[in-house]
């Protein structure tokens, strides 16, 4: 700020002032020499209108001439100009930054044929959403004739081998009609034929383009080549184009979905996503209504897998964008503020020039200008200064773009490239055009009236006066009002994201390294393999320098997704089993409560003991114990549930009871949990897709990834190891979104406390400029330092209070709405309100002091004899 402080003293330095004080002279010098020639054209015979005609130039020329006069001005003034286009570079900058995010995610279209048909259909219970069985699928698309295709994807990861090093991808697995259903055709190669996802079909895969480019180097010989997924060799037969992307869904490798026989029997084995187009001539909302009927078709027909499950469909963009419009909405209000108190700087800016300019307006008045040519001049100077800041903002929105999508939530930066193009180019020059304009009508339609009134007196008696002082302060008032509402704000947010750091989460993270890794089954086919493979890998990690201890789990707090399943309790008949409580289910090793710090509240936890032969156990959490047995001793209950999705329940007993994990984020609730351990897990293995997350207490020396690497595929060479990252990192992923509101929105604040305390600043220093006479007549009757010096601090200070005031109100008011964004703290936080308070009034003083020093420090003889 102290740089920005310097620029604007141009306002302060007698010998800047006296500079321009020769530039107006000599303007006046020749607009009297353009005014007697008119004086003596009239008294060759002509009228004055026609002299005023002839020789107006400065007044009523041709609309060039204006702007080659505002060139040139601004030329000449090379302090106003760079502060002003500075000024509001910075406001267009942000806005035109912020912008390209809401182009690419929530202004463009999906880069898929007619996307505004394209639906995503859920089926859930109406507290939660879910997916689709295979079988209810199958009659979805079946029976449905609002749509003319329905296609079905699973996500599932896998590991890719056969092109370098194993790696851990992002796998889709589709219906085979999936690709015409979205409208998009292979770049090289093709996308899948019919029948491929049919049993018998042979394996073959479609890469997207980033992977194509990194594990095959963009070589056309890809197309054809065989690569290894999970340990099935599959055939490349085709790249998706570079721009293809079907958010949310995103994957690096597309496999054709293959319905085993049991999947097509199994409609309580919910892990479908549909995308559907709507057919020619049907509506979202027929649509909705005859997927409403077919799911109570499919209640009645299957009420135990369907009984309370509804079909909802939505807009697909509406699906890949979420809640990221808020996010959006609050970013853009941020900006627009910041936006807002630039241009109420270069308003005082306009103000305090022009005031300076008066004698020149009024020399054009008197040569025929009227009031509309002097506001058309004084506002293309502030749209030039404009258009000169939205270039200088475009070329920062540029720099600005990596850091603001660095921290992006996944979803939005999934969603599309964020790039400056020539859409936001576009908004820029719009926003700049009407910024200019919003700038400078305030200041041309003041000064050109005074101009006007004063031109109307003729020359002789021109002198500047201290007009327009009041109208800075008020726009300075503005400033601090919209800056006040701004750090307010602010500082909410990062108090809410202080409370969710220090929201306890049940789990320790210091010290905490995790990883995954996934088993595929055809090298892992049974659950006693899967867990000798499960526990070489722990016993290799362990042996690795700085590693305390090691565990494993399939579901890890903070980093993976939620695998649910119904439960029946002892007690409850099969009627009952169709509306039965469900719990995330987790397979643990023994000492996986105790490496993440999760008490055991009651009973024991798991041990090597519990292996399979031995009696069937489990573990719950404290919710699932209150829900379930409420005011009863959980140890020793019984629980059933089928870990195949059919046949015969699997009984469990109760072993103990554990504390609650906020698994979720700092934001979520504890949900019910149960727990068995992993030497007794069967058939459960594939529904998690096999993958385990193994957890590591280190200590001292660092484990590097390397290492991990080393270790796992000293067991597996075919093993791929991904997810490497410290458990507070974890933590910090998944407070993302709160966090970008708060680095973003304090980003705009502080911006803008500097814009504000600029425009403060900017205010006094014309304010004693224009005052010099006043105070050397005050300090030659005697007034003191500490009286003057009190009188210029105060009169800023009382600027900055009002406009504090009306921040705070609004501030208050608006912060209904922010309480969508808050955790742990109320958008009527005072704390909050007196921290921004007491940082205004500290640089409210700070900006006012140096001018008012000035003014103390008045000679008043120098001052009288320059008067």
């Amino acid at each position: 700020m102290k740089g920005i402080l310097n620029v604007l003293s141009w306002m302060i330095p007698d010998e800047e002032r006296q500079e321009w004080l020769r530039e107006w002279e000599a303007e006046l010098a020749h607009a009297q020499a353009e005014a007697s020639s008119g004086v003596l054209h009239v008294l060759a015979g002509a009228s004055e209108d026609a002299a005023r005609q002839k020789f107006g130039s400065l007044g009523r020329g041709a609309s060039f001439r204006d702007l080659r006069f505002a060139l040139r001005s601004l030329r000449r003034n090379p302090g106003f100009t760079s502060v002003a286009v500075m000024t509001l570079g910075l406001g267009l900058g942000a806005n035109t930054a912020i912008y390209s995010v809401v182009n690419a995610t929530m202004v463009k279209e999906l880069p898929l044929h007619e996307p505004g048909r394209l639906m995503v259909a859920t089926m859930g219970r109406p507290d939660r959403s879910g997916a689709f069985s295979a079988p209810n699928y199958l009659d979805f698309k079946n029976e449905t004739s609002s749509f003319s295709s329905v296609s079905a994807l699973r996500p599932w990861d896998a590991t890719l081998t056969g092109s370098g090093v194993p790696q851990r991808v992002a796998r889709a697995l589709v219906s085979a009609d999936l690709f015409s259903t979205v409208g998009v055709e292979a770049s090289l190669g093709r996308t899948f034929l019919p029948g491929e996802d049919q049993p018998g079909a042979a394996p073959v895969v479609v890469l997207e383009h980033g992977l194509w480019m990194s594990a095959f180097a963009g070589q056309r010989d890809a197309i054809g080549s065989f690569v290894d997924i999970d340990g099935v060799a599959h055939q490349v037969v085709g790249v998706l184009p570079s721009d293809f992307r079907l958010p949310p869904y995103t994957a690096q490798i597309w496999v054709p979905l293959i319905f085993a026989p049991d999947a097509l029997a199994a409609r309580g084995r919910n892990n479908l996503r549909l995308v559907g187009r709507l057919a020619d001539g049907a509506s979202a909302e027929a649509a909705q209504s005859e997927a409403t009927t077919i799911a109570s078709r499919l209640a009645e027909t299957y009420p135990l897998s369907n009984e309370g499950r509804g079909i909802i469909l939505r807009p697909l963009h509406s699906v890949a964008v979420g809640d990221a419009s808020n996010t959006m909405l609050l970013l853009l209000g941020s900006v627009g503020i910041l936006l807002l108190i630039a241009c109420a700087n270069v308003m005082n800016l306009t103000l305090a020039r022009g005031i300076a300019r008066e004698r020149e307006l009024a020399v054009r008045v008197s040569l025929g200008a009227g009031r509309a040519r002097l506001i058309g001049q004084i506002l293309g100077e502030t749209i030039l200064v404009s258009l000169m800041g939205g270039a200088l903002g475009a070329a920062f929105a540029y720099w600005l773009i990596d850091p603001i999508t660095a921290v992006l939530p996944n979803r939005l930066a999934a969603i599309s490239d964020v790039h400056v193009d020539r859409a936001v180019l576009g908004f820029a020059f719009a926003l700049s055009c009407v910024t200019g304009a919003l700038a400078g009508l305030f200041p041309a339609l003041k000064l050109s009236g005074a101009a006007t009134r004063r031109g109307a007196g003729m020359m002789g008696a021109l002198r500047t006066r201290g007009g327009g002082r009041s109208s800075g302060h008020r726009l300075v008032a503005a400033q601090f009002a919209l800056a006040t509402t701004l750090l307010v704000g602010a500082g909410l947010l990062l108090r809410s994201l202080s409370a969710l750091y220090a929201v306890d989460l049940g789990i320790d993270t210091r010290g905490l390294t995790s990883l995954s890794v996934t088993l595929p089954a055809e090298d892992y086919p049974t659950g006693p393999l899967t867990i000798a493979g499960v526990e070489s890998i722990l016993r290799e990690l362990r042996a690795e320098p700085g590693v305390v201890s090691a565990t494993a789990t399939s579901q890890l707090p903070l980093t993976s997704s939620n695998l649910t399943s119904s439960v029946v309790l002892e007690g409850q008949d099969d009627q009952q089993s169709v509306n039965s409580p469900s719990a995330a289910l987790h397979v643990t090793t023994p000492g996986y409560f105790g490496a993440l710090g999760i008490p055991v509240v009651s009973g024991r936890a798991f041990e090597a003991r519990d292996v399979l032969g031995s009696e069937l156990v489990g573990l719950v959490n404290r919710t699932a114990a209150e829900e379930w047995w409420p005011g009863e001793d959980p140890v020793g209950k019984t629980v059933y549930f089928a870990e195949d999705g059919e046949g015969d329940p699997i009984t469990r007993t109760v072993v103990g009871v554990v504390d609650d994990v906020r698994a979720n984020g700092p934001d979520s609730q504890p949900r019910v949990e149960f727990h068995q351990p992993a030497a007794q897990t069967t058939e459960l293995w594939r529904w998690f897709g096999r993958e385990m997350y193994f957890v590591l207490s280190v200590q001292g020396t660092s484990v590097s990834a390397q290492q991990i690497r080393g270790a796992v595929q000293r067991v597996d060479p075919n093993l791929a190891v991904s997810g490497i990252q410290t458990m507070d990192d974890a933590l910090d992923a998944a407070v993302a979104t709160p966090r970008v509101h708060g680095m973003l929105i304090g980003a705009f604040a502080l911006v803008a406390l500097m814009l504000a305390a600029v425009g403060i600043y900017g205010v006094m220093a014309f304010s004693v400029r224009q005052r010099t006479k006043e105070i050397a007549v005050r300090v030659a009757l005697g007034a003191d330092q500490q009286s003057v010096l009190g009188r210029t601090v105060g009169a800023g200070i009382r600027t900055a209070a009002l406009g504090t005031v009306v921040g705070v109100v609004a501030s208050y008011v608006l912060g209904r709405w922010l309480n969508s964004f808050l955790y742990g703290v109320g958008a009527a936080d005072p704390g909050t309100y007196v921290a921004v308070t007491g940082l205004l009034a500290m640089v409210t003083i700070a900006a006012c002091l140096i001018p008012a020093l000035h003014a103390a420090r008045t000679d008043p003889s120098v001052a009288l004899r320059g008067e």
